[in-house]
């Protein structure tokens, strides 16, 4: 291969930039509430069109496996994403590292939320999906999916299939009939009463809410107790098996779009326990972490 060839098949920021641009869309409706760029390289001035990489680095959060991965072959030229980067010690990334980050809007986009990736690989009708929006004092916040199956499933057969998906669950509700028929899905980041009256709003007086399956992730007795109640089926895969599932498919991505041009690497290790909180009116003082990634301080 020539140079000329191998300068065109090199990837560089610019081209990691703008795949990233297209999965978690920003600057369109869904906004991110963590800055995208955690931090940029050191050179000065930063042009994404003339720095090249060789490996990207996917994790949840930024364990002791994203430090190992990120120093373990000095002359690759990295890009680490992360989903929680808010432990993250910057002096243990090297320099000339680009870290980005995103927190709600994958949360909305690759969780058990506004996933239309997953709706697709699991038989959701694709025209007629409600997106449902608005949590925690933002309207605007996408929370949901709510699709009709292309063809009715039964309620044992679907509730393993997502449940498989994921890798495991906390939680499976079928009730007494586990051989009715699904009709709709429904995913959500959120399980609340509340959002199960929107849930139920939705869903046309001709259809039974028992043909009705809830996807989510970590269980909540209030929503759990809800959804009996109704009659609808839940599958609650746990907080991490949903936010791994997204990982991997960011991975997934990333492979199809440079093919053996990049090497890419999933961290999928659990992540690591936190400092405990300082508890108020003590007097004391705990190590934090700025929003960016920097190392931990003492305030």
């Amino acid at each position: 291969m020539s140079a000329t060839s191998q300068a065109s098949a090199a990837v560089t920021h610019a081209d990691i930039l703008t795949l990233f641009h297209r999965l978690l869309p920003h600057e369109q409706d869904l906004i991110f509430h963590t800055p995208f760029f955690s931090r940029l390289p050191q050179q000065r001035p930063y042009d994404p069109t003339r720095l090249r990489v060789s490996r990207i680095i996917i994790s949840l959060t930024p364990t002791p496996g994203v430090y190992t991965a990120l120093t373990e072959d000095p002359r690759q030229s990295s890009v680490l994403f992360l989903h929680r980067p808010w432990q993250l010690h910057r002096r243990r990334v090297p320099r000339g590292t680009l870290v980005l980050q995103s927190h709600t809007v994958f949360d909305a986009l690759y969780t058990t939320g506004w996933n239309n990736a997953f709706a697709d690989a699991h038989g959701v009708w694709d025209e007629g999906r409600v997106c449902l929006t608005g949590h925690k004092g933002d309207p605007e916040r996408a929370i949901g999916l709510v699709g009709r199956l292309e063809r009715p499933r039964k309620m044992s057969e679907y509730a393993m299939e997502l449940a498989e998906a994921f890798g495991g669950y906390e939680t499976v509700w079928m009730g007494e009939d586990v051989e009715r028929h699904v009709h709709t899905l429904v995913s959500l980041n959120a399980f609340t009463p509340e959002i199960l009256d929107r849930v139920a709003a939705l869903i046309p007086e001709s259809l039974p809410l028992s043909g009705v399956i809830c996807l989510t992730g970590a269980t909540r007795a209030a929503g759990l107790e809800d959804a009996q109640k109704r009659g609808m089926g839940v599958v609650a895969v746990g907080h991490q098996r949903c936010e791994f599932w997204g990982i991997r498919y960011f991975a997934r991505e990333v492979e199809k779009a440079f093919a053996q041009r990049l090497h890419v690497v999933v961290v999928d290790e659990p992540e690591p326990p936190r400092p405990p909180k300082t508890p108020k009116g003590t007097g004391t003082t705990a190590p934090t972490v700025d929003s960016l990634g920097g190392e931990a301080i003492t305030l």
